[in-house]
């Protein structure tokens, strides 16, 4: 990766952190505040691995950050499920049970990730980018992606006859972005890869994205 892309994740990294933090200090007893900034920290987390795993020339190190990316993946979008079922109404309150739609697929991918070779076998340094192996099991993580993604659609999109004004228009500008974001991310981080071409470094685009249009929603609030 180089300096360009990595000065602009690092930026990219600070100020999604830094945003997090204050909307979360800002709104504390707003929880689709709280879930929203979720959103943030799963995309820096997302975001660090990148950088990690296109800059090390160690595969073990690169097949660390590549998994913590994928984990990223599962945090952010199981925090869009919970950003859903609050928006627009900030302090409504769910029944606990209700936590278990971020919990469990949180809690199952972690060690799931991490420990067992299945999910993601190798990371090879090629020419233009990186080389994935895949276990037989890695084919959960795009069912599981997509099933969170269909599902904060589907709930943001029922809600929008309920919102008035900016949160109306709030709620289509999310659900349009998250469709293009969703969609690359699962082509250039999954299908392109699947198909034998080699990963690159542009993951953070679609990210930078995301970025962009929450913080855009949080500023709004």
């Amino acid at each position: 990766m180089n300096s360009f892309l990595v000065a602009i994740y690092a930026v990219f990294i600070a100020v999604s952190i830094a945003t997090a933090f204050w909307m979360v200090k800002k709104y504390q007893r707003s929880h689709s505040v709280l879930y929203l900034s979720g959103v943030l920290v799963g995309l820096a987390i997302m975001m660090t691995a990148q950088v990690v795993l296109f800059s090390t020339k160690d595969a073990s190190i690169a097949l660390l950050f590549d998994r913590i990316g994928f984990f990223g993946g599962v945090w952010t979008f199981s925090m869009i499920l919970m950003f859903s079922l609050f928006f627009p109404f900030p302090t409504k309150r769910l029944p606990v049970k209700n936590a278990l739609l971020w919990i469990v697929p949180i809690a199952f991918f972690l060690p799931y990730i991490f420990l067992n070779p299945s999910f993601l076998k190798s990371v090879e340094f090629v020419s233009g980018g990186i080389h994935e192996t895949y276990g037989l099991f890695f084919w959960l993580f795009p069912v599981v992606i997509c099933t969170l993604f269909i599902a904060s659609v589907v709930v943001l999109l029922k809600k929008v006859p309920l919102a008035q004004g900016v949160s109306q228009s709030s709620i289509r500008l999310f659900v349009l972005t998250l469709f293009v974001t969703t969609g690359l991310a699962v082509f250039f981080d999954v299908i392109r890869p699947a198909l034998g071409h080699p990963r690159i470094p542009i993951g953070g685009l679609h990210a930078l994205l995301l970025f962009s249009v929450s913080t855009y929603v949080l500023a709004r609030k």
